[in-house]
């Protein structure tokens, strides 16, 4: 469980990869790595030490979620991405309003293009970005044992 914004959050992992039978995606997030090996993480806020993967929730353009993550790797961390798989997905279930279900779709992908940074069109500021190595990620985006979770489902699908 994960307390955000006054509510409590429910998490639960699924290695499915049909992500078409969804209803209510609300993000397609990416383990990005470099040819080093490092992930890809980004701070879109700048008023706080919150660092998180590269991804955004899709929009009515998109033609797929593959689409949405391309989209949203290049606004947030201006990477070109290549190899990109899908691994699987998180249910999120609300304490206060549990029939809204919504879901976070992940995905592994390698850097095919480091550009100069720009602004995100979202935010209206350039994002920072940086690449942590696996041993420092759980510590860079802070998401516990859930983080762990998908750090290691992520790296199966790496390799």
């Amino acid at each position: 469980m994960v307390h955000w914004k006054g509510d409590a959050y429910d998490f639960e992992w699924f290695d499915d990869v049909d992500f078409e039978k969804l209803d209510n995606v609300k993000q397609a997030y990416g383990f990005v790595f470099d040819e080093d090996g490092k992930i890809c993480v980004v701070n879109v806020h700048h008023e706080d030490d919150r660092w998180c993967l590269p991804g955004g929730g899709p929009e009515d353009y998109d033609d797929n979620f593959e689409e949405t993550l391309i989209r949203e790797v290049d606004e947030e961390a201006d990477l070109d991405i290549k190899d990109i798989q899908r691994f699987g997905y998180m249910k999120v279930t609300s304490h206060k309003n549990p029939e809204n279900v919504q879901f976070c779709l992940r995905y592994v992908a390698k850097v095919a293009k480091v550009k100069e940074q720009t602004e995100d069109p979202c935010k209206g500021r350039i994002p920072f970005r940086r690449f942590v190595s696996v041993g420092e990620f759980n510590e860079a985006i802070n998401w516990g044992e859930s983080g762990a979770i998908q750090l290691r489902k992520a790296l199966e699908a790496f390799d």
